[in-house]
């Protein structure tokens, strides 16, 4: 079987991937701004703490790159992907906390844990 030969750089394929990107994580960049602007008027963050800031907006970052790849993953629209990646960047860690809740159920189905030996431990 033969390969398509490799794109030389600057093809539109390659612009066309970049800006997918770009848009995927600005958007995610402002969910959790939004996140953290709502903390903000809430009074549950200080307004001048940058670590905090920085650390929501690292959050809804890398949760909006997952979401887009699962969305890509399990073949969603391209009108669908970019409404699940703006809300699960604005849910930030409460997606990833969502995510392992349902993760976690998945895995206690798909492989049961085994029933704890009735042995007592034995100590040195």
């Amino acid at each position: 079987m033969l390969e398509k030969p490799p794109q030389p750089p600057g093809h539109p394929s390659d612009w066309a991937s970049i800006l997918t990107w770009a848009w995927v994580i600005g958007l995610s960049l402002l969910g959790g701004f939004v996140s953290f602007y709502q903390k903000l008027k809430a009074g549950h963050v200080r307004a001048w703490n940058f670590t905090e800031f920085v650390g929501e907006l690292a959050t809804s970052a890398l949760v909006g790159i997952i979401t887009f790849k699962l969305c890509q993953w399990q073949g969603f629209s391209s009108d669908l992907a970019p409404a699940l990646v703006g809300i699960t960047s604005h849910m930030g860690s409460r997606a990833l906390f969502k995510a392992e809740a349902k993760f976690s159920a998945w895995a206690d189905a798909k492989f049961p844990p085994t029933p704890a030996s009735k042995e007592p431990p034995h100590e040195n």
